[in-house]
């Protein structure tokens, strides 16, 4: 047993706030996310719109948003695996993830879960991207053929 910073003695089980300490390794981590947990130690999650979370999520908040557990706590498996190119939020089970378009060194998902980084967002931000370079390309064609 351990204190934590609010003076609750917590077990030696409970899930981390995040996943950051297991970057780089994929072996799968079986901990308990309390009703304590899930109720007061909130933080940011990102992803899991339709694949992993950014590792930096909080584990006990996205359980619950992927609906691993309920927020009455349960046993959760995560399993760490690279980072993605770009993370989909969305709201599921009253909890709104964000979703970011920046690469991340480090994602987990829960056991059951979509494990590969989504590949539909993926491909919309090289979209993006092209269609940046593509108008780049335009007004510079445009700048030196049209001068005057």
């Amino acid at each position: 047993m351990c204190y934590d910073n609010v003076f609750k003695i917590r077990d030696k089980n409970e899930c981390f706030n995040t996943a950051e300490s297991y970057r780089g390794t994929n072996d799968p981590k079986t901990c308990y996310c309390s009703s304590f947990a899930i109720d007061y130690f909130w933080g940011d999650i990102w992803g899991g719109g339709n694949g992993p979370y950014t590792d930096d999520s909080n584990i006990c908040q996205a359980a619950v948003h992927v609906g691993a557990i309920t927020k009455d706590g349960g046993n959760v498996t995560i399993i760490p695996t690279t980072g993605c190119d770009s993370y989909l939020g969305v709201t599921k089970n009253e909890i709104t993830s964000k979703g970011a378009e920046v690469a991340w060194p480090g994602s987990y998902y829960f056991e059951g879960q979509q494990s590969s980084c989504n590949k539909q967002n993926q491909s919309s931000l090289f979209n993006k991207n092209m269609m940046a370079g593509v108008y780049f390309a335009i007004d510079a064609w445009k700048s030196f053929f049209l001068k005057k």
